[in-house]
């Protein structure tokens, strides 16, 4: 970075002296601009018992010595079960516990629990509806009470991961003497800028959308203010994101939940992966891929399910945020055969189910 861009390096733990100075390591260092990018941290919530366990995070499971014998992970969003079905193919007993009905709550119903029951069938032990009450380390055993459906149950475990959300990395960097404003998070305007205009706030210390390609976005947009001069506001309308389970879970713009919480009217159209010759052929039949269309035909959203859905949901970003037609992908040659045709043929067969 320092030959390239003529970026300099420091570690440490830096914090503000005033609007315009920070101290790192002793040393004072003065700016006409600043970006805060200091992250979120895991989020434990206080559960009886649960500072006296053994508990690990997404911080620690990648550092483990040995593979655990037993996993429980708390917690069914994409960290959670990422690790979850990771850990369980390497060998380990898992069981995860969630409080919602199905899996990944972000996520529609019918791809949450269309994903849900492949990792049970894969052996996966999941608890929905349950919430973890206390917990207790009874020498290397972990002991878990939770509560389902009014009854109280114990889960008994050798590790636990604890993957309950995120917060952002707000402490110890001494905001109150810049002047920035903040909570829990740093709120900042669509410029990424803080309460002290000069000083700009990006990625998870704001609170947003928690993804590494969001806060590179983040990025770009305060330095275009910052440095270039060219006004440039955010618009998270067209977010892509993708969970890594198997199979992935791919997703851009608005969801049938969301689309209902805004009051957008919508038609739907559902193509299954098996119809597809490439996924035949690899043996990945597994997933579908759902279209929403406003009543003026506009695609509004894309969810994805199956082999490399989080490429095959890249096509529709040049669409969403292109503001293309359908016919942009219907009137397209593909290359035959690749799993890309799914989006393609899903776009043909529906404008051909609209012919009266």
């Amino acid at each position: 970075l320092e030959k390239k861009f003529n970026v300099e390096t420091k570690i440490g733990s830096p914090v503000f002296c005033d609007s315009h100075t920070i101290e790192l390591n002793g040393e004072k260092i003065t700016g006409r601009y600043f970006v805060i990018a200091t992250g979120s941290s895991p989020a434990v919530p206080p559960i009886e018992g649960i500072k006296d366990v053994n508990y690990i995070t997404n911080m620690q499971i990648f550092s483990l010595d040995e593979l655990p014998e037993s996993l429980v992970v708390v917690g069914a969003g994409p960290i959670g079960m990422e690790m979850a079905q990771s850990f369980h193919r390497l060998g380990s007993k898992v069981t995860v516990v969630e409080t919602t009905d199905c899996i990944l709550p972000r996520e529609d119903l019918d791809v949450s629990c269309y994903v849900h029951e492949l990792l049970e069938k894969e052996g996966l032990n999941i608890i929905t509806k349950a919430r973890v009450q206390k917990a207790a380390q009874e020498g290397d055993i972990i002991q878990l009470m939770y509560e389902q459906s009014g009854e109280t149950k114990i889960l008994k475990t050798k590790s636990l991961l604890m993957a309950t959300g995120r917060k952002a990395n707000v402490t110890g960097l001494d905001l109150e003497k810049a002047g920035v404003a903040f909570d829990r998070t740093i709120p900042v305007n669509e410029k990424m800028q803080t309460s002290q205009k000069h000083i700009y706030a990006v990625g998870d210390v704001t609170g947003g959308l928690q993804f590494t390609h969001v806060a590179s976005y983040e990025a770009v947009v305060a330095i275009y203010n910052a440095i270039l001069k060219i006004p440039k506001k955010t618009d998270y309308s067209n977010t892509p994101w993708c969970t890594y389970v198997d199979p992935e879970v791919a997703s851009i713009g608005l969801n049938e939940q969301r689309a209902k919480e805004e009051g957008v009217e919508y038609v739907k159209h559902v193509e299954e992966l098996s119809h597809n010759d490439r996924a035949l052929a690899e043996g990945e039949t597994n997933g579908f891929i759902k279209i929403l269309m406003n009543k003026k035909g506009k695609v509004i959203g894309v969810q994805i399910v199956g082999y490399h859905a989080g490429d095959l949901i890249a096509q529709w970003i040049l669409v969403l945020n292109g503001n293309k037609k359908l016919s942009a992908l219907t009137e397209s040659i593909h290359p035959y055969p690749t799993l890309s045709e799914i989006n393609k043929n899903a776009s043909v067969n529906y404008m051909v189910s609209t012919i009266p």
